[in-house]
């Protein structure tokens, strides 16, 4: 009989708690209209503070410069139409609304890839209301944005994207957006891709001050270490291999297949490399400048090489006034195999041949190429790491 007592009594409660809510949703909503601005007086601004945090980064893709982050806003203004006495209505001081029967404001996320999904719409949003007409309104979204990359450093660059909310149609004197006063929290979680070195938020008019925007910078740092695995050590092994041509005998028969193949890799390479940037950048990668000079220091090669098996295969003699004697003998005197000799046989009778002269020409190239290559590495690496 107790048990039938207590839930007849509890069902009473309920059923007075629905009345009394009831009765505040009519009350409030009588003349409510969320097309039109919740504020008594007219000439005056609705002021929005607004929280701005970046949750996670989805991708931040170097060809197409688009950036996919997660962020997560809080929105909060007085709606002056929104007050309620909380003892008419047993001392309800909190409600929960759909963000559709409220007045909202008309947001924009700027640079998106997509209007229609730059804009924040109420959708299925809940909104939390005080009886002193606070409402705050909670997003968490997906958004795709243009950023603007600058790859000169790539891959060890930062990169520095803006996500910027301001009003779509309303202006300044009519929604003023205010940056928080409350800590953004700590939502951020590490990507695999990019680390997050600092972010800030900031607050300013545009537009010749009829609009005023809310922006969150965030400051974004590359991990290197895939790039370095997969293009910039087969790129420093290549640039190794480069000299080493002019060390195969031209008797092994692989002394124009080497450089061709290595030719070969350095393209492959470069399109490699290309796919990862965009087609038309401000800032030319570095790294791409040195694969392409690579490039062209390989194609010397290979015609270096050319004219060395030419030289190789000559059958009529060499002259004795010529550059070609010169440099023969200057290799020769260089090799120490090679200057046994008769005592008291003079150099300048020795028998040059022009495989004396391919060998020489081979030796001096290996030099300028080593010396040319280290140069060309060096430079790089200072304007990369500058």
């Amino acid at each position: 009989m107790l048990l039938i007592l207590l839930i007849s009594c509890f069902i009473e409660l309920s059923s007075s708690n629905r009345t009394v809510l009831n009765r505040l949703y009519k009350n409030i909503f009588e003349n409510y209209n969320p097309d039109v601005r919740p504020i008594i007086n007219a000439s005056a601004a609705v002021n929005v503070d607004i929280l701005l945090s970046l949750q996670s980064i989805g991708k931040l893709e170097s060809s197409s410069e688009t950036l996919v982050a997660s962020i997560w806003i809080m929105l909060t203004w007085k709606d002056d139409l929104l007050v309620w006495n909380k003892t008419d209505y047993e001392e309800i001081e909190h409600i929960t609304i759909p963000a559709k029967r409220v007045w909202v404001p008309d947001l924009y996320i700027e640079k998106s890839i997509s209007i229609q999904s730059g804009i924040l719409k109420p959708g299925d949003y809940i909104l939390s209301v005080d009886n002193n007409g606070t409402v705050v309104w909670y997003i968490g979204r997906t958004t795709e944005i243009h950023c603007k990359m600058n790859l000169g450093k790539f891959p060890f660059d930062t990169q520095t994207c803006s996500i910027i909310l301001l009003q779509w149609a309303s202006k300044a004197s009519e929604v003023r957006l205010l940056k928080s006063d409350i800590s953004s929290p700590i939502l951020y979680e590490a990507s695999g891709t990019w680390s997050l070195e600092n972010s800030s938020i900031t607050e300013e008019f545009v537009y010749g001050n009829t609009q005023n925007q809310i922006t969150l910078r965030i400051s974004l740092s590359r991990y290197p270490l895939f790039y370095v695995l997969t293009i910039i050590l087969p790129i420093c092994l290549l640039a190794i291999l480069n000299p080493v041509v002019f060390l195969v005998p031209v008797e092994s028969g692989e002394k124009i297949s080497l450089p061709v193949s290595i030719l070969l890799a350095y393209t492959v390479t470069l399109s490699a490399l290309s796919e990862l940037l965009p087609e038309v950048s401000e800032n030319i990668s570095i790294l791409g400048v040195y694969v392409c000079t690579m490039l062209c220091l390989k194609v010397v090669s290979v015609v270096a090489a050319v004219g060395a098996v030419s030289l190789y295969h000559r059958s009529r003699t060499v002259p004795r006034d010529g550059v070609y004697h010169w440099l023969a003998k200057k290799g020769r005197r260089g090799n120490k195999s090679n200057n046994v000799h008769a005592i008291g046989e003079n150099i300048d009778e020795e028998i040059i041949s022009w495989q004396d002269v391919s060998r020489a020409f081979d030796r001096i190239m290996f030099y300028v190429i080593c010396i040319v290559a280290l140069l060309i590495s060096f430079v790089c690496a200072a304007f990369i790491f500058k």
